[in-house]
């Protein structure tokens, strides 16, 4: 049981990966054109390697009917994964952050009303807390402050959205397909995205390609990597005896707190203390809603 403990551990760590690595990719190519593009196709070429090999191991079992899950899911991936990215680049990690952790909002909002979970006090407390977090996060005060970037907001939404999207139709496959196919349909998904996202480099501003991957390109596959890692740990922990329901909230309220902490020692970060309450108040939401 110990072993299961620390790969606990470990996989909290990997789901600091996005945040601190595409932390760190954004200052090492700051200035240099069309960053997000290349991180994105990098980090999704990882994960696509991984998923082949998944889907090899799994015997090549394949079903037609999945590939509609797959174009859903990748279309919510790519956004979660460029818009994340892009977050980072233009806006507070922090935040960013949160942002990505929140949007669980919306997956229980959907279970409430197609998946017949139960509207508990719990998650009602959850989603007020959210709207809370993220008005205390995104509130400049006063006048002269209140000029938030359109395209930092843009990118935040996308993220939120894209990420929800993610936790949905990864649901609705596994109930329609009673748990199966789940390799050929995470690869499948992000094959398209990794497609998406180096047609969007390619034909995008290139002038900084070489200099970019000279600087920072172990960044992205790095985080590929560990988000692969984490999803098979995932996987491993769900075939335990460990509470799922401890588990995850345990692990994202974790995360939130390593990261912030990352952010104000490393990246010194600067928000306003309100927004550091909204964080607070957003790692108490994702711990709610997750239960």
């Amino acid at each position: 049981m110990e072993i299961y403990y620390a790969l606990f551990v470990f996989s909290i760590f990997l789901n600091c990966a996005s945040s601190i690595f595409g932390g760190f990719y954004n200052k090492k190519i700051e200035g240099l054109k069309n960053t997000s593009s290349l991180y994105s196709f990098l980090k999704l070429a990882a994960i696509f390697a991984f998923w082949f090999v998944r889907f090899a191991i799994d015997g090549f079992a394949l079903d037609a009917g999945v590939l509609l899950y797959s174009l859903v899911l990748s279309v919510c991936f790519f956004g979660g994964v460029y818009g994340f990215i892009s977050a980072l680049k233009t806006g507070s990690n922090v935040i960013s952050t949160l942002m990505l952790n929140v949007s669980s909002i919306i997956v229980s909002i959907w279970g409430i009303i197609f998946w017949d979970q139960p509207l508990t006090t719990l998650v009602v407390l959850g989603l007020i807390l959210v709207i809370v977090a993220v008005f205390l996060c995104l509130y400049k005060g006063k006048e002269e402050d209140k000029k938030a970037s359109l395209s930092w907001l843009m990118y935040l939404a996308i993220t939120f959205f894209g990420n929800a999207g993610c936790g949905i139709i990864m649901k609705e496959q596994q109930i329609a397909f009673n748990n199966l196919y789940s390799p050929f349909f995470m690869m499948t998904a992000i094959g398209i995205c990794t497609i998406a996202a180096f047609l969007m480099f390619y034909f995008g501003d290139r002038s900084d390609a070489k200099e970019l991957i000279k600087r920072a390109w172990y960044f992205p596959v790095v985080e590929g990597l560990c988000n692969a890692l984490m999803n098979m740990i995932s996987l491993i922990l769900l075939t335990t005896s460990l509470s799922i329901n401890v588990l995850y909230p345990v692990r994202g309220v974790i995360t939130l707190m390593l990261v912030t902490m990352f952010s104000a020692l490393i990246f010194k970060e600067r928000m306003k203390w309100w927004q550091w309450i909204g964080v607070a108040v957003g790692i108490a939401a994702v711990g709610i809603l997750s239960i």
